[in-house]
């Protein structure tokens, strides 16, 4: 019986899985009792996001994207300092989500606009990933401009 080790890398990219995946689901639980108002079919009915945490795995994958491409947008946090679950960590986590959370709501409202996709199958529909990342992508172009504003007029 021969027993199979991680990698040092392998495990430190599972343990940063894991607490991303934690932090996403806290934060999705705490937003499920946000509202927002919708028109629909001339009615103004208000919902909560009840449904939201479902969405958890389209975050996960997003702060995955936001790490891997998008990491220089949070100065001084490196993708090693990632590993240590830090302040560093928790500004990654607080900088990430802040372009996040407005894409998967924004993907949430949509869907119950268009009364797509059932709660059940929300974890897993690919029209609704293309939708959260249309969304994220759109919201990360904002950062990028909004930082690249605020650098032009510090210089």
């Amino acid at each position: 019986n021969q027993v199979e080790i991680w990698s040092e890398d392998n495990f430190k990219e599972t343990m940063l899985s894991i607490h991303c995946f934690h932090y996403c689901g806290d934060r999705l639980n705490e937003e499920e009792i946000s509202t927002f108002d919708m028109t629909i079919n001339g009615e103004a009915i208000t919902y909560t996001y009840v449904q939201l945490s479902r969405l958890t795995f389209y975050a996960l994958g997003c702060m995955k994207i936001f790490k891997d491409k998008h990491l220089d947008l949070i100065p001084g946090v490196e993708v090693s300092d990632l590993y240590s679950l830090g302040k560093k960590f928790d500004t990654f986590c607080k900088e990430s989500f802040a372009v996040i959370l407005p894409s998967l709501k924004t993907t949430y409202r949509k869907i119950i606009e268009n009364k797509e996709g059932a709660a059940f199958t929300l974890p897993r529909d690919g029209k609704i990933w293309e939708t959260v990342k249309e969304n994220f992508d759109s919201n990360v172009g904002l950062l990028v401009d909004m930082k690249k504003s605020n650098s032009r007029m510090l210089d």
